[in-house]
């Protein structure tokens, strides 16, 4: 496996996660780029990354993933996330404290909602995140709680233990358009052997 220049953003490749999915590399190449440029951001993205960090953590809780909810305390701290709101985020209190901003609390309401399978049911609860948020934002986070919750059951159903962070999660700069691809293209390089009729 090649061992390209880190890219902000980006899984290591000697992490735990990654060597699980050394055993489907195809399907690692398209999943993990899908997840560094959903919980870290990208150049496009204009959701705040303590919104996007306190949205993944809500989901980490109501999913019950070790794994996750390690990494995103990290990540919150760095943001300045404190260990109380931490906990907050962990329990119902999140709803009525004064310890978020009203574009924080829809975050966390519609990661809730989407890990809880009621997004689609709960119109006051996408009314309150489309007055926080821009219609391509509220996009986006759905995409992020959706595709955290995938990473969930991922990690819980392969028995990924928590490990220290690994770069997939919300960060003060985003990963970088060309440092995303270039990382695409060089990830699991020598389990990915040409196949005849490639393109077809």
């Amino acid at each position: 496996m090649t061992s390209p220049t880190p890219v902000p953003g980006t899984i290591p490749e000697a992490s735990a996660l990654a060597r699980q999915l050394q055993s489907s590399p195809r399907a690692a190449r398209w999943i993990l780029p899908a997840l560094a440029a959903a919980f870290r951001g990208t150049e496009e993205s204009t959701v705040d990354p303590r919104s996007r960090v306190l949205l993944l953590l809500r989901v980490a809780s109501i999913e019950r993933s070790p794994y996750w909810r390690l990494q995103w305390e990290h990540a919150a701290s760095a943001l300045g996330v404190d260990g109380d709101q931490v906990t907050l985020v962990t329990t119902d209190d999140w709803e009525t404290t004064p310890a978020f901003s009203d574009r924080e609390r829809a975050a966390i309401l519609w990661g809730d909602r989407v890990a809880r399978r009621l997004a689609q049911r709960d119109k006051a609860a996408f009314d309150q995140v489309s007055a926080a948020f821009e219609p391509a934002e509220v996009v986006e986070l759905t995409m992020v709680a959706a595709l955290a919750a995938m990473a969930v059951r991922i990690t819980n159903a392969l028995r990924v233990s928590p490990e220290p962070p690994t770069g997939l999660a919300p960060a003060r700069e985003p990963v970088s358009d060309a440092g995303l691809a270039e990382w695409t293209r060089h990830m699991f390089d020598t389990d990915l052997p040409e196949r005849d009729g490639a393109g077809r």
